[in-house]
């Protein structure tokens, strides 16, 4: 019985708010699950929390939790959607261990804990559940919740403190980038329909696909794509990156096709033929000179993503291609720290954060084979305007 997610759609708002592809759960047989329906809306309209951070933060926990909690269901259990009411501390604990052990860190640890006891407090506040979670008091009554929190201090806006959450000496910075952020991104810069949001559309697609940081973007030269496409990817090395290093870099061959066409048919109306220095992206003043790594902030920011974290999104995808191919970790570092051009010197701490990621990610999902995927995609799609419907009117 576990949950799968059905996104409301791109362009879905609720209560006059924008929630673009607010997830709905529903079980494996198309059940909503009510009470993370309602929290996920709660946390939306009522605590005015952004939609990344319930889509991508909230969503993701809890349903993680769950998940965990109904791959435990006895098989002769006859209410298996109601297993969710049984976490206790030591259920609690053993997830906590599980993330500890797929490599997450202290500090995503307790957010994960964070957000899963959140969660059953506002379902005992709203009689979703009942004696789940509370604070023990024998003074009071002698019964004793399954899931038991502390009482706060004085002054303390949170109702409860939690008894797992860990100490964390240092904060790693973690992706503010979504894969749905730089696809709405570059819907945006298609559908823009000029030749800057043509060179734009290219710019993040060359972010996101082939890993590049800025100054590597800004000091592209229009000679490194003049081969003739082949094969699956074109390779060549760059002549510019952060460490003053050359390394090669992989493009796709849809994307390498695209650029040659924007060079053939676009970029001539960027540049004036006296002060072509050769560089790919340029500016509409027309002198030929590349882009300051700043203003490439600056022209993503008008996209609403930022340059860094379409690198990041792009190495925790790559990392969880390795992985469902089966690659081990060490060789998955060793790849992407070649492809990245990240080094392992410092223990890879920047790619460990990425394999991270990308290793709870591919924990939380089914991956099914293609005819049953396209099945039940296929059954839930029928589903969705009627979620949708259901969702509105605050009936799921």
């Amino acid at each position: 019985m576990l949950l799968s997610k059905v996104s409301a759609g791109a362009k879905f708002s609720i209560s006059g708010r924008d929630a673009p592809n607010l997830p709905i759960f529903v079980t494996d047989e198309g059940t909503p699950h009510r009470p993370l329906n309602a929290y996920l809306r709660y946390r939306l309209l009522d605590e005015n929390k952004d939609i990344k951070t319930v889509r991508d933060k909230d969503a993701l926990h809890i349903s993680s939790f769950l998940n965990y909690l109904y791959q435990q269901v006895p098989k002769d259990d006859l209410a298996p959607i109601e297993y969710w009411r049984r976490a206790t501390h030591g259920k609690m604990l053993w997830f906590q261990r599980l993330l500890e052990k797929e490599g997450l860190i202290p500090d995503v640890r307790n957010q994960y804990i964070q957000s899963i006891y959140s969660f059953y407090w506002y379902c005992e506040q709203r009689r979703f559940c009942e004696g789940v979670i509370g604070i023990n008091d024998s003074a009071k009554n002698n019964y004793e919740y399954p899931l038991y929190v502390f009482g706060s201090p004085v002054g303390s806006k949170r109702p409860f403190r939690i008894p797992l959450l860990e100490r964390v000496t240092k904060r790693m910075r973690l992706n503010v980038g979504t894969p749905d952020d730089w696809d709405s991104a570059l819907s945006v810069a298609f559908e823009g329909g000029s030749a800057i949001h043509e060179r734009d559309e290219l710019m993040l697609r060359v972010v996101r696909e082939s890993n590049l940081r800025r100054e590597e973007l800004a000091h592209l030269q229009v000679s490194q794509f003049a081969e003739v496409a082949e094969g699956r990817f074109m390779t060549f090395p760059l002549q510019k990156d952060k460490n003053s290093k050359r390394r090669f870099v992989k493009f796709n061959i849809e994307l390498y096709r695209d650029i040659h066409y924007y060079i053939e048919n676009t970029r001539p109306e960027f540049i004036a033929s006296i002060n072509d220095a050769g560089y790919l992206f340029t500016g509409m003043n027309r002198d030929g000179k590349h882009f300051s790594p700043s203003y490439i902030n600056e022209l993503f920011a008008k996209y609403k993503v930022k340059p860094h974290d379409g690198r990041s999104v792009a190495l925790t995808e790559r990392f969880v291609e390795l992985i469902r191919s089966g690659v081990d970790k060490t060789t998955a570092m060793m790849l992407i720290s070649q492809e990245a051009g990240h080094s392992l010197a410092s223990k890879g701490k920047t790619l460990e954060q990425h394999y991270m990621q990308a290793q709870a990610i591919f924990n939380n999902v089914t991956y099914d084979p293609v005819g049953s995927m396209k099945a039940r995609l296929l059954k839930k799609d029928a589903e969705i305007e009627r979620l949708k419907a259901l969702l509105a009117s605050k009936e799921i």
